[in-house]
């Protein structure tokens, strides 16, 4: 009964005319199966109501007969001027929980990597701070040992240590696997080349300095891909020189990477510690920058995957009648475009006269800021293309 009542209201909700509405009520009162038929109407009515909701865009239909809109994909997302990533070394639990709680209190992202000898040890614990949403868990080999031309590792030795840490953070962590931090920030040719047979898109090591926005080689010297800049958080003494860095940064439009250790209350815990109370007070900086839009604060995979985007592919808009269809062109099939987990944003030029807008992709809605004459949003490009309406 309980089931026939929902029907009914649910015939209500879907705005059927009246009689249409007697008539299915009827025949399911009726019928010994009702429970069945209900749950099947129900069930067929929700597929025809949420494909309603969803707009098809005809991109083909505005590229042939509609005018050319100025569009492009913005350096940094949410159209702010650099990107920070802060990325804690090793995955000692007690630091990494001191780390999660800073980044939920200051809604920003930051990463860990992590050796699976240590993560294994707290494995449930670091699955539960990741589902959070702030902290992303990546690879930082298996038992963290230096791949260094002068210990003459195997290449089965490096394997295990590259190649199966990366499944393992695969099979525990909703993490994109495509990145890598090198323990003591070094490694081999032999390890580059494993690296790059495993689908790593990105490697931090240890040279000192910034990394560009955009424009990143694929390969293994110093600024590409396979080896980025960083900065270590025991280069300098105090929050001051590496607020320094931040600033910097901003004016440079760059991309900072922050090599941290141990967080611990007393600040003496640890490899290369800092307490609790300074690391608070840098990452309320880095939290402060964000939210005067100056500064992206990006997880490791964040970063990777906006730039990856960005560098891979581009955006074309056009105008049909009031409303102008947005589409991202991939120029490359070899990226795990699936597992990129940032959209990017998009700038649009729209007439003055559009004081508001409608946007939907598929079936979600999008917020969007206006910037004078353009709009900026955040798409997703491994779905259809962006359909923007005059309100």
């Amino acid at each position: 009964k309980r089931l026939i009542l929902l029907s009914n209201e649910y015939i209500i909700f879907l705005g059927l005319s009246k009689n249409v509405k007697i008539f299915i009520g009827k025949f399911i009162m009726k019928e010994k199966t009702g429970i069945f038929i209900t749950l099947i109407f129900l069930i067929l009515s929700s597929v025809l109501f949420f494909n309603a909701c969803e707009k098809h865009v005809n991109f083909e239909e505005y590229k042939n007969n509609g005018t050319v809109v100025e569009s492009e994909i913005c350096p940094v997302k949410n159209d702010y001027e650099a990107i920070a990533t802060v990325i804690s070394d090793d995955g000692y639990y007690e630091s990494g929980k001191i780390l999660s709680s800073l980044a939920e209190e200051l809604k920003i992202n930051v990463t860990v990597a992590g050796a699976v000898k240590i993560i294994k040890a707290n494995l449930k614990e670091w699955q539960e701070i990741e589902k959070k949403g702030y902290v992303d868990v990546v690879n930082h080999s298996y038992t963290h040992i230096k791949v260094s031309p002068e210990k003459n590792f195997t290449r089965t030795q490096i394997e295990h240590e590259y190649k199966d840490a990366k499944k393992f953070y695969e099979k525990n962590f909703s993490t994109p696997a495509f990145t890598f931090v090198a323990p003591e920030n070094i490694t081999t040719e032999t390890g580059f080349a494993i690296l790059k047979e495993n689908g790593i898109l990105a490697a931090r090591l240890g040279i000192r300095g910034e990394n560009p926005l955009s424009g990143i080689k694929y390969g293994s010297a110093p600024g590409e891909w396979l080896n980025l800049k960083m900065r270590g958080l025991y280069d300098v003494t105090n929050n001051t020189a590496r607020n320094n860095w931040v600033d910097s940064a901003i004016t440079n439009r760059t991309w900072l990477i922050e090599m941290w250790h141990d967080i611990s209350p007393s600040g003496n815990v640890g490899f290369q510690p800092i307490s609790t109370k300074d690391a608070h007070e840098h990452l309320s900086y880095l939290s402060q920058k964000q939210k005067d839009k100056k500064l992206w604060v990006a997880s490791f995979t964040q970063a990777v995957s906006y730039i990856y985007q960005k560098d891979n592919g581009t955006v074309s808009a056009y105008m049909l009648k009031d409303s102008i269809a947005v589409s991202y062109e991939k120029h490359r099939e070899d990226l795990p475009w699936n597992d990129f987990n940032t959209p990017v944003t998009v700038k649009i030029s729209i007439p003055e006269n559009w004081d508001s807008v409608d946007i939907q992709q598929g079936k979600n809605e999008l917020d969007y800021e206006r910037k004078g004459d353009n709009i900026i949003f955040n798409m997703e490009t491994d779905e259809e293309p962006v359909l923007i309406e005059k309100d």
